[in-house]
């Protein structure tokens, strides 16, 4: 076994990317590796956690000041305490919290020998700043821009864009080419359509700007590529996590991507792929398509299209 091999066995993981873009699936398979723990979006500020400092959705925790970056340093630390675990700092109630310690006091191995793994696509302008302090093995899934805003359009998730305008640092730093449509838009009521185009830009730029600097460390991947061909993408990292690709894993991504019915983690995943072409009309594609250009061809080809 190599050097990095070694290192990399012991490491935790970040899950990340853009929300709508299949990272909850990619961190529920991962999670069914032995000895990994799934905690479910600790930058979520909907999710009420106990000692969280976190205020907004999509926080920038590197612009921040030190005594900021040391609070949430300290925040995601409590994650890998011992009581803290298996439940992320929620509230509980009395039989969710029973059924919790069950599953904490009989995996003796977990308990042990925890390796981690977070899912939080809301953490992802948070993620160089994340590796930089914890030194975190990380994933960055990527997703088509009609297939986000379609996501977006049938959830119907509109996006409050306050969030972004009220860091500060953040709107006159990585943010400052957008900073006059992101006022414009907390200011405003544009519809799901611009609204997604511009997050899905916001995101992938710095998306883009992850690859160009850790390229040769990170593992991206397409939301595209994983529904096409679910079992050798994910061997694929497995092999990046140095996680066993056992049965019980394969069953699990069969079960999960081969479903004649659609849930949140059930659906058949070749046909997902293209499914925005039936929820978005032709002038929306079109809108979509003129408005991500100048990033979309960082991940994506005309025939894509």
């Amino acid at each position: 076994m190599t050097f990095l091999k070694k290192m990399n066995k012991h490491k935790h993981i970040l899950v990340t990317g853009s929300h709508r873009s299949g990272s909850t699936w990619l961190g529920k398979v991962i999670s069914r590796a032995e000895g990994i723990h799934y905690i479910h979006e600790p930058f979520n500020i909907d999710i009420k956690r106990i000692n969280s400092p976190l205020r907004f959705w999509y926080e920038d925790v590197g612009s921040k000041t030190i005594s900021e970056q040391t609070e949430i340093e300290n925040y995601i630390n409590s994650f890998l305490s011992l009581w803290h675990k298996q439940n992320g700092l929620r509230f509980f109630s009395f039989f969710q919290s029973i059924k919790y310690a069950n599953r904490f006091f009989w995996d003796f191995k977990g308990i042990f020998k925890p390796r981690l793994l977070i899912k939080d696509p809301l953490a992802v302008f948070s993620a160089g700043w994340f590796y930089q302090y914890f030194k975190w093995q990380t994933i960055v899934i990527i997703r088509h821009p009609a297939a986000f805003v379609a996501s977006l359009k049938v959830a119907k998730w509109d996006f409050d864009f306050n969030n972004f305008l009220k860091q500060d640092r953040l709107i006159k730093g990585k943010l400052s080419k957008y900073s006059n449509l992101i006022e414009e838009y907390a200011l405003g009521n544009p519809d799901i359509i611009d609204q997604g185009i511009l997050l899905w830009n916001i995101i992938h730029d710095e998306i883009r700007n992850y690859q160009n600097e850790f390229a040769a460390i990170w593992y991206f991947v397409k939301h595209e590529d994983l529904s096409h061909d679910p079992s050798l993408e994910f061997q694929k990292i497995f092999g990046y996590l140095d996680l066993n690709f056992s049965k019980n894993v394969q069953l699990f991504i069969e079960k999960t991507s081969k479903s004649s019915s659609a849930s949140n983690l059930k659906r058949d995943s070749q046909k997902n792929i293209k499914s925005w072409k039936k929820r978005l009309n032709t002038d929306e594609i079109s809108r979509i398509k003129v408005g991500t250009q100048k990033l979309w061809v960082n991940f994506y080809n005309e025939s894509d299209w």
